[in-house]
């Protein structure tokens, strides 16, 4: 393709220059997208609310002392009304008679942190989060002691690397994957354009992109190269 051979001749003077697609999407609702962010919007809350459970010695805290906390963690409703919600993670009971209603968690919620910690101390996941921090520290450009080559390499280019069909070299226009939901549908000539654009030349994250126009098609896929690898 012309791209490939101008970035193989001028790797650092291919200028796209975004022109601009007149055309109307039809955005559609996804109704499986939807489910997820409405069962899981009060997660934060849940999170914090376990937290400050388990921060207590006894594992359990006055019913009446979570009370006040419904601004502080920006609650949607009050706590009791937030633990009748997810009786599976929390689980009110009365110490004795002469004490007020306390709230714990659950066995089952309990088992879950303990397999979290497990998890979150063990010498892979250290190693994993010390990777995926100098990573990240790469790809912001920091100033680092020592450049890790082993690191600089993307998602993107991992899977390139493990096809039969493709090895893994510069210059390559590898395909971001595109799953729209069903009844999204482009126009003939917005395909045309987002296959064109998919097609130019993939630049790794981890490359500097100062020689890419400001303006141009190519520094728009460097920086979704660059979101698609934080995410």
């Amino acid at each position: 393709m012309l791209s490939m051979e101008l970035w193989r001749r001028f790797p650092h003077r291919l200028l796209l220059i975004r022109s601009f697609v007149d055309a109307r999407i039809k955005w559609v609702r996804d109704p499986y997208l939807d489910l997820a962010v409405e069962r899981e919007k009060n997660l934060k809350e849940i999170l914090s609310l376990k937290n400050q459970i388990l921060s207590s010695p006894s594992k359990s805290l006055p019913l009446s002392s979570l009370s006040p906390l419904k601004s502080h963690f920006n609650l949607p409703t009050s706590t009791s009304k937030l633990f009748q919600n997810y009786p599976s993670i929390f689980s009110p009971f009365q110490p004795s008679p002469s004490l007020p209603l306390h709230v714990k968690l659950t066995p089952q919620a309990m088992t879950l942190h303990k397999e979290e910690l497990a998890i979150h101390n063990s010498p892979p996941h250290r190693n994993d989060v010390v990777n995926r921090l100098a990573k990240l520290l790469m790809l912001t450009k920091a100033e680092l002691i020592s450049w890790r080559n082993e690191l600089a390499i993307s998602e993107m280019e991992k899977r390139a690397s493990f096809s039969d069909s493709v090895k893994l070299k510069k210059g390559l226009p590898l395909r971001f994957s595109m799953k729209l939901p069903n009844g999204f549908d482009l126009e003939k000539k917005v395909k045309n354009w987002v296959d064109t654009w998919q097609d130019l030349p993939y630049i790794s994250p981890y490359e500097n992109s100062f020689h890419l126009g400001p303006n141009s098609y190519q520094v728009e896929k460097w920086t979704v190269a660059v979101l698609h690898e934080l995410l």
